[in-house]
């Protein structure tokens, strides 16, 4: 998934900085995406999985972390678009923690009575 978001915040941000669509479908702009976002996946995936999302289901974590990476990148391509996709990666990671944290000590706090 790291992957994909990075294909897809490489090739929005080229289409909006060079205001043509076109780049959309040029190859080399998933693949560069593609290979840098599978790399920094690889990494931040298990661990921000293992440290704050273990008690969500698995695809809302991976839709909802995939989500915030692709629009922190896109949102920081002005500025820095990795340093943006990070951000959007470690607060949607938070946010689903809170979430499913919250939950799980509710339905144990339930259990105990």
């Amino acid at each position: 998934m790291g992957g994909l978001a990075g294909s897809v915040v490489i090739s929005i941000g080229v289409a909006l900085t060079e205001r043509s669509w076109r780049t959309l479908l040029e190859l080399k702009m998933w693949w560069a995406g593609l290979w840098f976002g599978a790399a920094v996946g690889l990494v931040t995936g298990p661990v921000g999985a293992w440290l704050l999302m273990r008690r969500a289901p698995l695809g809302v974590a991976i839709a909802w972390t995939t989500l915030g990476t692709v629009l922190g990148g896109v949102i920081g391509w002005f500025i820095h678009p990795i340093l943006g996709a990070m951000i959007g990666f470690v607060f949607s990671a938070l946010l689903v923690h809170r979430r499913y944290a919250s939950t799980t000590a509710r339905v144990s706090s339930l259990q105990g009575e």
